[in-house]
């Protein structure tokens, strides 16, 4: 009976020896490195713009009437001018 338990534990010991140096060798084992490509980044303009069709519609409309006859002498007001309420336009 000591024979087969000091024979089995030889045999034990044989294979766990064995089995740890299989491991260290794949541990130092490294893989192949991989091809990459390699630019350098550098900066540019970019314009960016979306086109949507459409109309525009005004909220407020205001018709301008004059209440005495006469001549207009200067416009106090260019084309495209917010205006607000009050102001003398001619």
């Amino acid at each position: 009976m000591k024979t087969n338990y000091l024979a089995l534990c030889a045999i034990a010991g044989l294979l766990a020896s064995t089995a740890c140096g299989k491991k260290e060798e794949k541990k130092n084992a490294a893989p192949p490195p991989t091809p990459v490509s390699v630019i350098t980044a550098s900066t540019s303009p970019a314009v960016y713009y979306d086109q949507y069709p459409a109309t525009v519609v005004a909220l407020k409309t205001v018709e301008l009437r004059s209440q005495v006859t006469g001549f207009i002498t200067s416009l106090n007001f260019q084309e495209g001018d917010l205006v607000p309420a009050g102001k003398v336009l001619y």
